[in-house]
């Protein structure tokens, strides 16, 4: 059988039923990836796909996310075989240096073990875990706050943006914000200016929460609280299928806001760096 690998921009109807069924199958077997329906349908340019074939049967897939142009953010689905990870691994080494990066960052579910073992055979060091959390939706309890003013951002806001979301990022160069970004950011004002704000991803009814951030002179003071129980005030009234968030293990304020309104832990990612 012919073994085949290809780096695209799009994927046809066939491909991504192809990773899907994938995805189910190591899903059935307790493992969780950090890919969602969103990024199948992302025309940014910063998303690309890798698929590993063998013969008419897919065996490995990588979407390889490029939000900052020195790093490539990667999630792998693939079948336990050294074979697979050793072929996509190699694909993903020559592609950044083809495009003169200098980081690689996996993203692994911290319960998929072979994959940890094949990343430190290759050198590549862990370097922080972030949580997925799933809101239910029993739990839910809305603020009874004075109702703060959202409105959808535009772009002469991004400087602001990302200025706040870069005091959460690992690391000064952590953030860009696209127009695509802003066009899907919401943000709450006072005096006319951004204390906070988030963006809100929608792909088959499923709701997903980035970039919640409160300018950090005004934490703690329950504005995080009353704009993200707006928010998912609105949200349940479009009877979601789900709505979810990611936040840093690490930053215990914001993983006990999220517990508090509603939300419960799906799974822990761990994230792996290789310097190139």
């Amino acid at each position: 059988m012919r073994k085949y690998l290809s780096v695209q921009t799009k994927l046809t109807k066939e491909e991504i039923t192809s990773i899907q069924q994938l995805k189910e199958k190591m899903e059935n077997k307790g493992l969780r990836y950090k890919i969602d329906l969103a990024v199948f349908n992302n025309i940014s340019g910063q998303v690309k796909h890798l698929l590993y074939t063998d013969g008419e049967r897919l065996k490995g897939y990588a979407v390889m996310s490029c939000f900052d142009p020195t790093e490539l953010e990667v999630a792998i689905i693939m079948e336990q075989k050294a074979e697979v990870f050793e072929a996509i691994d190699a694909t993903l080494r020559n592609y950044v240096k083809e495009h003169q990066m200098k980081t690689m960052m996996i993203i692994s579910d911290k319960q998929d073990q072979y994959m940890k073992q094949c990343l430190e055979k290759k050198k590549y060091t862990y370097y922080f875990s972030e949580y997925r959390m799933s809101l239910d939706f029993k739990r839910f309890v809305p603020s009874n706050k004075e109702k703060l003013m959202i409105e959808s951002a535009n772009f002469g806001d991004a400087k602001t943006i990302l200025q706040l979301e870069n005091s959460l990022a690992q690391s000064e160069d952590d953030q860009t914000v696209s127009l695509e970004d802003i066009q899907k950011t919401i943000v709450t004002k006072e005096n006319n200016q951004i204390v906070a704000s988030m963006r809100i991803e929608e792909e088959l009814n499923c709701y997903a929460i980035y970039g919640f951030v409160v300018k950090e002179q005004l934490r703690g003071q329950g504005i995080g609280r009353q704009f993200l129980s707006q928010v998912i005030q609105e949200l349940l009234k479009k009877e979601p299928q789900k709505v979810y968030l990611e936040v840093s293990t690490e930053n215990e304020p914001a993983l006990h806001l999220y517990q508090s309104v509603g939300f419960r832990i799906d799974t822990h990612f761990n994230y792996y760096l290789a310097r190139l």
